[in-house]
């Protein structure tokens, strides 16, 4: 019996060494799967972290570079709101011209310009002053010059502040005030907006 008892307390014995090697393997192998998962988490919190840090860089020079971007915008939609006006004071000076400046710029435009001589004369709805002795007056000075001398005024009006047209055969030659204007602006705009803005 005591054999038997020797036996059953070494199969016991033996049985809970196996079982506590088992349970600290176990142990181990937990701890070394939680290590690995706080290991994993750590990388991925720190992956997360420096993308939301990178994201946040990136919205933020976005947000920068948007303002910029709207302040710029604005500060040539402002130049452009004052060139805009200094022409428009132009053109109001323009057709402010008292009489004899006015048709002295009709005359020695018309004089000036490489025509036949023969076209027709576009006036402005609002164009008083020149009339047909006007014109036959230019048209003396056109003959002197070698010219045709047969300007007429044309029954055609148009919306203009002043100067005029010149028509012939389907072909107009833009001598208005905002024709003018409009040619010289692009030359203009630098030295106006190194003028205006320093």
């Amino acid at each position: 019996m005591s054999s038997l008892d020797n036996m059953t307390a070494r199969i016991i014995r033996e049985a809970e060494e196996r079982a506590n090697q088992i349970i600290n393997d176990a142990k181990k192998e937990e701890a070394k799967i939680i290590n690995e998962k706080i290991n994993d988490a750590n990388i991925k919190k720190e992956e997360i972290l420096k993308k939301a840090e990178l994201e946040s860089i990136s919205k933020k020079e976005r947000v920068i570079s948007n303002a910029h971007l709207q302040v710029r915008n604005k500060k040539l939609e402002t130049k452009q709101e004052v060139i805009e006006k200094i022409y428009k004071e132009a053109l109001e000076k323009l057709s402010r011209l008292n009489e004899n400046k006015y048709l002295d710029f009709i005359k020695n435009s018309l004089l000036s310009l490489s025509i036949d001589g023969d076209e027709k004369i576009i006036l402005s709805n609002m164009e008083a002053l020149i009339d047909n002795d006007f014109i036959n007056k230019i048209n003396e000075e056109l003959i002197k010059k070698g010219k045709t001398g047969a300007i007429k005024i044309s029954e055609e009006r148009r919306d203009f502040k002043g100067g005029f047209i010149l028509y012939k055969n389907g072909i107009e030659i833009n001598n208005t005030f905002e024709a003018l204007i409009l040619s010289v602006k692009d030359e203009l705009e630098p030295s106006i907006i190194e003028t205006v803005f320093g």
